[in-house]
């Protein structure tokens, strides 16, 4: 899980692979990954990317 998060390369590579992991592990009843899918938006690297965050900055 760790490195289709943060290893992802693309936005398809990540729905690829997580729905593979999810198969695989037989999670597609998970309301929490479900959920945690749904809002991919918001916390996977590679969907914020490319956007500007004004008076943000890494530490």
């Amino acid at each position: 899980m760790k490195r289709i998060v943060w290893e992802s390369k693309s936005k398809d590579s990540f729905e690829r692979d997580w729905h593979d992991f999810i198969l695989e592990y037989n999670l597609h009843n998970s309301r929490w990954l479900n959920d945690m899918f749904a809002d991919r938006y918001m916390w996977v690297p590679v969907f914020f990317k490319d956007k500007f965050w004004a008076g943000m900055r890494n530490t």
